[in-house]
């Protein structure tokens, strides 16, 4: 649910502060309140975390000036409006912070606050661990319609007056009827209005602004809105915290799919590990068989039993293997109840078994040899042991 949380800054440490917390997708206020002072803005620290931060300046301390400038002019002097001004200023421009609001049709609006008081208002947020990339003047922030109405708001026994997109001002109660005579010095658009405690003649036509509470008039126009006063120096960047929450599903997705991988893995390491057991028995078997309940001498081959038992289901390899062999081997060694088979050795790279033999006579190789084809055997060099023949055979397809 996208929400964002609006903050109306005071001028001085010790104004209250008004805030609301806006659902864009119920288009309703979630909750809102009032702070005593700015000390108090660190109780808005948690809720801002999981939220867009838009912070409302108040008007009276933001000044909006508007000169005719060409185009070809202004891109040379927009990273120095504050000496296109200087004449208007009553201060040095060094001491100002301006920034643009809104260039067209050949004329600049630019927006001018003391650094003094945006340094300030950074300091509050920054004590109360609130971050914010949003800051416009409240009255850029009232609903407007269309070009010939003008919005009121009653804030704080002033008024807040936006008369265009680009363009609005604070009026001091006892100026109102002037400044809004100097806005519409036709009297030809209509009002729009939170209140009509102080009316402004019978030529006036009024609109009431049916809102809660007067900051809830400032939601809609403050979306909307394009303007944004940290600008070159005072330019933010999108805090770490607040992109990892709104990428927050998204990592939620990836650390989802790498734990289904590691669980993926972990199923395909057992279903090996029970294939590896089932070799193991199966290797056992043979053992039983060829040996004739013999156990074999050395560990070697089981070591490399085992091995070719892992490469061979993992590739897929059903022939050609050390198991496969033993098997069409095992009933022809079963004939040969005289033998005594001491070790054997498979190579993997020529696909041969290498048995050492213990017979009862030099022809009893023989026999074997021809036993065992198609399969070919090499019968190495043969020795006298006592009255026993010893020697080595290689069994190869």
């Amino acid at each position: 649910m996208k929400e964002s949380l609006f903050i109306h800054l005071g001028s001085a440490a010790d104004q209250s502060i008004d805030w609301l917390c806006w659902s864009a997708q119920l288009g309703e206020i979630v909750s809102s309140g009032e702070l005593n002072h700015a000390g108090e803005l660190n109780h808005l620290q948690e809720m801002s975390v999981s939220r867009d931060v838009i912070v409302l300046l108040p008007g009276q301390q933001v000044v909006l000036q508007q000169m005719e400038l060409e185009a070809s002019h202004y891109r040379q002097v927009q990273h120095s409006l504050g000496y296109l001004f200087e004449e208007q200023l009553s201060v040095e421009p060094e001491q100002l912070h301006v920034c643009r609001v809104d260039y067209r049709d050949g004329v600049l609006t630019a927006a001018i606050v003391d650094k003094s008081l945006m340094n300030k208002w950074i300091s509050w947020l920054t004590d109360a661990g609130i971050n914010s990339a949003r800051w416009l003047p409240d009255y850029l922030a009232l609903p407007m319609t269309d070009e010939q109405q003008l919005t009121l708001l009653s804030w704080r026994d002033n008024w807040l007056v936006r008369s265009s997109m680009s363009f609005g001002a604070f009026i001091d109660d006892n100026w109102l009827d002037l400044g809004v005579d100097k806005l519409d010095p036709e009297h030809e658009r209509t009002i729009l209005t939170n209140s009509q405690s102080k009316p402004l003649g019978e030529q006036r036509e009024y609109e009431l602004l049916d809102v809660e509470l007067p900051i809830q008039a400032m939601v809609a126009g403050a979306l909307n809105s394009s303007v944004n006063l940290l600008q070159g120096e005072y330019r933010q960047e999108r805090p770490i915290g607040r992109l990892l929450y709104q990428f927050r599903y998204l990592i939620a997705s990836f650390v989802l799919a790498v734990i289904l991988i590691g669980v993926n893995q972990g199923v395909r390491l057992w279903q090996l590990q029970q294939q590896v057991h089932d070799g193991e028995q199966q290797l056992a078997e043979l053992y039983q068989q060829v040996f004739h309940n013999k156990a074999p001498q050395s560990s070697y081959l089981v070591r490399e039993s085992l091995r070719h038992v892992v490469e061979q289901r993992s590739r897929h390899q059903q022939q050609g293997g050390l198991l496969s062999m033993l098997s069409r081997l095992t009933p022809t060694f079963a004939k040969f109840r005289g033998l005594e088979y001491e070790s054997l050795r498979f190579e993997h790279s020529t696909r041969q078994l290498t048995i050492r033999i213990e017979a009862p006579s030099f022809s009893s190789f023989e026999q074997l040899k021809q036993a065992i084809q198609p399969l070919q055997m090499t019968t190495g060099a043969l020795n006298r042991k006592g009255k026993k023949v010893v020697g080595t055979v290689t069994i190869k397809e």
